[in-house]
Parts: structure tokens; C-alpha cells; sequence
């Protein structure tokens, strides 16, 4: 009977810790194209001050991608004020000119660190914009853009 009152709390306990992901979130375009000036914006809660977190933007896209690559801009609007701002490009091609991330159906999916250890000054409401920094006007065979926020694994 002890083992299981001590296997019913383990399992308790397993199930009620926390999951490190605090916020997923993706757009999607209908047409499959992101324009240039259509910047994404997401509202992240932040409870926890004291964990630090990891960010990783994600790209869904087709076959038909018309680049190895994709360049944006991410910026954080801290719900005190503050801010951090910065350029990235990322490669969706390896060497042998196969696209990376994850295929299903006619899409493909990958995550991309953006920022590792982040620590939020403040509770409340951050803001999250990513921008389209690619040259072309329209960019076709985009699925979605989107963000994932976790705990950093410490």
C-alpha cells in the first residue's frame, strides 16, 4: 500500500512540474506571402522575473521559399520602457542545398535561437515585433511566422 501512495505522489509531482514553454505562438498568411511592411507584433506575459528564458523564432515555409535564407529584425518592448533590438539572418539551406527543420506535408518548420538567458527587468506585458528584413517587397511561400518563449534549462 506505501508503494502506491509513494508511486501515486511521484507521478503527481512529475505531472504538476512545470513546463519550461511559457508562450508559442504563430501567424499565418493565407496567401503565403509576408510583405515587407507587415511586422508581427505579440503581447508575451512575463510572471517570472527570477527565471531567465530562451527565445526562438519560427519559420514555416514551402518548398517553393524563393531563398536559403531569411533575415529579420526582433525587438523587445519591455513592459517597464526599456528595450533590445537586433538584426538576424538565418540559413535554411546545408550544404547540400536541402532545406532544414522539420517537413510535413508541403511545409517545413524550424526554430531559430534569438536570444538565450534573457532575463525580464519587469512583470506584465512584453511586446514582441518581428520585422521582414528581406529586400524583396513580397516574400512568397511563407506559411507563418512565430515566436517561442521557455524557461532556460539552468
Amino acid at each position: 500500500m506505501r508503494r502506491k501512495v509513494l508511486l501515486f505522489y511521484m507521478l503527481l509531482l512529475f505531472v504538476s512540474c512545470d513546463s519550461p514553454k511559457i508562450f508559442e505562438q504563430t501567424v499565418f498568411f493565407e496567401d503565403l506571402i509576408w510583405n515587407r511592411f507587415n511586422h508581427i507584433e505579440l503581447d508575451v506575459p512575463i510572471e517570472d522575473i527570477n527565471s531567465s528564458y530562451d527565445l526562438k523564432f519560427r519559420f514555416v515555409h514551402t518548398e517553393n521559399y524563393a531563398a536559403d535564407h531569411i533575415a529579420i529584425n526582433f525587438t523587445v518592448y519591455f513592459s517597464n520602457g526599456g528595450m533590445r533590438s537586433g538584426d538576424y539572418v538565418f540559413t535554411l539551406q546545408g550544404d547540400n542545398l536541402q532545406w532544414t527543420g522539420t517537413k510535413k506535408n508541403n511545409t517545413l518548420t524550424a526554430d531559430f535561437p534569438l536570444l538565450s538567458g534573457m532575463r525580464f527587468p519587469d512583470t506584465g506585458i512584453s511586446k514582441m515585433r518581428i520585422e521582414n528584413k528581406m529586400t524583396k517587397f513580397n516574400m512568397t511561400g511563407i506559411v507563418g511566422i512565430g515566436l517561442v518563449v521557455e524557461k532556460s534549462k539552468e
